[in-house]
């Protein structure tokens, strides 16, 4: 389960959006579904994601997001919920830079039995370039750690980037598909293990 919930913390908590912070008031809702499959044999891969978000701008150069990432498919699920404030490092018209600090906790889910609590922390930049007027690739590189008190493996460490390119102009609806790797390494083992996403997000508001 290590794999699983580590994508669901990384799928479901800061995928899918522009490097642009929302201006003071704005609201913005995303949802997003993701395809995740990893390098490992024995991982119960692949599987699907979906993810919801609402951020809010709440002073100027910053924001603050609340994300819903759930899991399919499995015999559980895995969910998991976190807390974003981001926060713009540099912006013009032809781009911008900027910064996000998810603090996220994910649980399993058997039924009505909630188990393997973990929590989480990566920092994660957006670098983003228009295009033009309502195109613009989104780079997001991250890295962090994955915590699980009650599990053997108990600290997983990660590193990855995702690529993707909205359509739509800002403050508009936006549709943006994107794909990702994520490379995951448990604390005392020397064995990486690669993650691949491919999803789409899409978001409104103003």
């Amino acid at each position: 389960m290590r794999v699983l919930v580590a994508l669901t913390l990384l799928g479901g908590c800061t995928q899918m959006q522009s490097a642009r912070v929302l201006r003071p008031g704005e609201t913005r809702v995303s949802a997003g579904i993701a395809r995740l499959s990893s390098s490992s044999d024995t991982a119960r891969l692949p599987f699907y994601l979906g993810e919801l978000r609402v951020a809010h701008g709440i002073k100027d150069g910053a924001e603050l997001g609340i994300q819903l990432g759930r899991s399919a498919g499995l015999d559980g699920n895995v969910s998991a919920l976190g807390i974003t404030p981001k926060l713009r490092v540099y912006e013009t018209g032809g781009g911008a830079i900027s910064v996000a600090a998810p603090a996220v906790v994910a649980w399993e889910e058997h039924g009505t039995d909630f188990t393997s609590g973990t929590v989480a922390f990566y920092p994660t930049f957006y670098l983003g370039v228009q295009l033009d007027a309502e195109v613009e690739l989104v780079v997001s590189p991250r890295g962090g750690a994955i915590w699980r008190p009650d599990s053997d493996e108990r600290t997983i460490y990660l590193g990855g980037v995702t690529a993707g390119v909205s359509f739509g102009a800002w403050g508009e609806a936006t549709v943006q598909p994107e794909i990702g790797v994520t490379i995951l390494r448990t604390d005392g083992n020397d064995r990486n293990e690669a993650v691949f996403s491919i999803g789409l997000g899409v978001t409104g508001g103003g």
